[in-house]
């Protein structure tokens, strides 16, 4: 799963196909929801770092995890903050999104968009 979602222009129908055969089948090819691939990414990383609030929403109606980590430390928080991506944002904490959660260098979300000059993330974070 985390193979398909690292090209930000992987099509709904095809992420949707595999969600119901990882559902299904808990020996499928794909693995689990939550996952990483080679370079230590899950699913809700890759969707996050892309912007795909469509897919965000598609993987959390299949209890994906919200906080889940990186090889660095980092949650789906931290890859929508730093690719700037509002609307990713909103979905996380609308969806109980650890706000506090460090990754491997001590840096919250906040740090993340504050790094990268994202005034509308900073106040959807410090809200």
């Amino acid at each position: 799963l985390a193979d398909a979602c690292r090209d930000g222009g992987v099509r709904y129908s095809a992420i949707e196909d595999i969600l119901l055969q990882i559902e299904g089948d808990e020996h499928n090819p794909y693995g689990g929801i939550n996952d990483q691939d080679k370079y230590g990414e899950s699913a809700m990383r890759w969707i996050c770092s892309h912007g795909r609030s469509d897919l965000l929403k598609l993987l959390l109606e299949y209890k994906a995890n919200v906080n889940c980590l990186n090889d660095l430390g980092q949650t789906p928080l931290h890859a929508a903050c730093w690719n700037t991506h509002v609307e990713c944002c909103k979905i996380l904490l609308s969806s109980e999104a650890e706000i506090n959660l460090k990754d491997r260098d001590g840096c919250t979300s906040l740090h993340k968009a504050a790094w990268k000059g994202n005034k509308d993330i900073v106040t959807l974070l410090i809200q």
